[in-house]
């Protein structure tokens, strides 16, 4: 039963079997079992702890892709810490100010990420070593968390400002790797493949669905397309996990394609984005027996707002997906923070009952929804909350994306504001 986030191991399954492939050094991997993983975040969350970290203290990883990430974001959870993965390869000061906002007690980093620190930050080293130093051998008995107990921050790309962290519980992250588990019988013959960075939802996401399913991983130290699609032939991948830019830098390297086995990729997910009708073909004549799935909404929302659900067809032109069934969405008033009634909870098809009220492309903003966050961004399909300052003049809605049509449903009216 899954009940802290950093305890993922399925203790029916074979302790030895592969758990991670890490491709740090990409001519001589290293691997791991699901009971290396497993005692290995024991031992560093008995380090932790040692260092009188106590519950609810935040600790920050920033590295490459590596196990020892993983084993060091699974072991905070463990101790009834809270992990913050942080984009290092932001600004300085960037980095500072998120360092200082989330209170951080110590960083885990690799040898090149160590001096972007900024002065006086208590760090711990994954490589060399300081890393076996650091680890406490021993059994550990993982914190049971409370019902709204952080487990995570992640902060946002601080693309209209500075990056703001969303804080994610244990709950909330647990029902996502529930309801996907339960959409098969068994995961333990996937082989998946993370490239993303694991400073990244789409990347740890993954990693923990992996890993829970009792997967194997190949972790790449980061993208390269070449050596993305090398390691898919060399280690024999059946799930590719990505975002829309990697598989359309992927899908160019023909030749790298034509020299591998392409027909055991059997599932291609390009999350975190809206990915275009054509990427959508190329990447299925490139990956011809895999069936291709978005999906969206597990860094904003907690559980994964949009992806393939069972019985439909997965959106022709490119969408992120349907909305899921069971997370309830709701609009809320900007200033109040009360429901404003746009859209309406979803029904038990995963619709809103009330499709009247959806704003749609080249329509007039109904005055008493202008201070309502609504669906707005670039070329109409990528998604983002805006507040009332950031509307066009008048209230006129000629960027605000349909959520109906956000996820995959075309509509007439829309289809024709776009050709004006």
């Amino acid at each position: 039963m899954l009940v802290n986030l950093g305890k993922l191991l399925d203790e029916n399954q074979p302790a030895d079997a592969v758990a991670i492939i890490d491709c740090l050094d990409f001519e001589h991997p290293r691997a791991y079992t699901h009971g290396d993983i497993d005692r290995l975040a024991d031992a560093c969350a008995r380090g932790l702890l040692a260092q009188g970290l106590t519950r609810g203290d935040t600790v920050a990883l920033m590295s490459l892709n590596r196990a020892e990430y993983v084993i060091a974001y699974l072991a905070i959870m463990r101790a009834g810490l809270v992990a913050v993965p942080i984009n290092y390869k932001l600004a300085g000061d960037t980095l500072a100010l998120i360092l200082a906002d989330c209170q951080a007690k110590l960083v885990f980093v690799d040898e090149a990420r160590q001096a972007l620190l900024p002065p006086g930050m208590p760090a711990q080293r994954l490589d060399g070593p300081a890393w076996d130093t650091f680890l406490d051998p021993g059994p550990f008995t993982p914190v049971t968390p409370d019902d709204d107990a952080c487990a995570m921050v992640l902060y946002t790309s601080g693309s209209t400002g500075r990056p703001k962290g969303v804080q994610l519980s244990h709950q909330g992250q647990l029902w996502t790797l529930r309801s996907r588990l339960a959409t098969r019988a068994s995961f333990l013959d996937e082989r998946f493949i993370v490239a993303a960075p694991l400073f990244h939802m789409n990347a740890l996401a993954s990693v923990k669905f992996a890993l829970a399913g009792h997967a194997s991983i190949v972790l790449l130290p980061q993208f390269d397309a070449r050596q993305f699609i090398r390691a898919i032939g060399r280690h024999g991948v059946t799930w590719v996990t990505s975002v829309p830019t990697m598989m359309a830098m992927v899908v160019k390297e023909q030749d790298a394609l034509r020299a591998i086995d392409t027909s055991r990729v059997h599932y291609v997910r390009m999350g975190s984005a809206a990915a275009s009708a054509k990427l959508y073909q190329t990447v299925k004549e490139a990956f011809p027996n895999a069936s291709l799935a978005g999906g969206y909404g597990t860094t904003e929302a907690g559980p994964i707002v949009f992806g393939p659900v069972p019985g439909h067809a997965l959106p022709s032109d490119g969408g992120l997906g349907w909305p899921l069934r069971h997370p309830g969405r709701r609009t809320l008033d900007a200033d109040t923070g009360q429901y404003a009634g746009l859209p309406e909870p979803a029904g038990k098809d995963g619709r809103s009952p009330d499709r009247r009220r959806l704003v749609q492309i080249g329509r007039r903003v109904p005055a008493q929804y202008r201070r309502v966050l609504l669906l707005r961004g670039p070329g109409r399909r990528h998604v983002q909350l805006r507040r009332r300052k950031y509307l066009p003049r008048r209230g006129r809605a000629s960027h605000c994306q349909n959520p109906r049509s956000h996820a995959g449903l075309r509509d007439p009216r829309a289809r024709r504001a776009q050709r004006a």
